[in-house]
């Protein structure tokens, strides 16, 4: 079941937002159907169907341990606080980059998540925008739920 996020198709390649999420479950078999509306297997049967294949936890595929998993979530939250501030605020990834001194593919990688990002410049960006500690603590809060759930 897709729970959400961007998802855009071209005439050769599918891209999964950095937002898509699926679930219920850590494993899932993906399939690309011409309808939202379709949702069970035997509705995907009876129609025009692409087979992606088993879509597994990035955790099983890349073989990281819980304190890994719990960090990459962190930097995936802190990232989408300071997209949700940034757009809050209706800055441009550019005014945030002058903002913070650095450039605006910099303030996309941060909102992504990207790995090169460090979290020290993510975190001061985010109290440039104006977000406290206690705001970043719930962020970071709603990961570990998230994540023992």
């Amino acid at each position: 079941m897709h729970y959400g996020g961007g998802v855009t198709v071209y005439d050769d390649t599918v891209h999964l937002e950095s937002d898509f999420e699926v679930g219920p479950g850590p494993k899932f078999h993906v399939y690309l159907v011409p309808s939202p509306d379709i949702a069970s297997a035997s509705q995907v049967k009876g129609t025009m169907f692409v087979d992606l294949g088993r879509l597994h936890a990035a955790e099983d595929f890349l073989g990281l341990s819980p304190e890994e998993v719990a960090y990459i979530e962190m930097k995936l939250a802190l990232g989408k606080q300071l997209r949700a501030e940034r757009k809050r605020q209706r800055l441009s990834q550019k005014a945030v980059a002058d903002r913070i001194k650095s450039s605006q593919s910099r303030v996309a990688k941060m909102e992504a998540g990207d790995s090169a990002v460090s979290l020290d410049l993510l975190v001061k960006s985010l109290f440039s925008l104006g977000p406290t500690k206690k705001d970043l603590a719930k962020a970071i809060a709603s990961t570990a739920r998230a994540h023992a759930t």
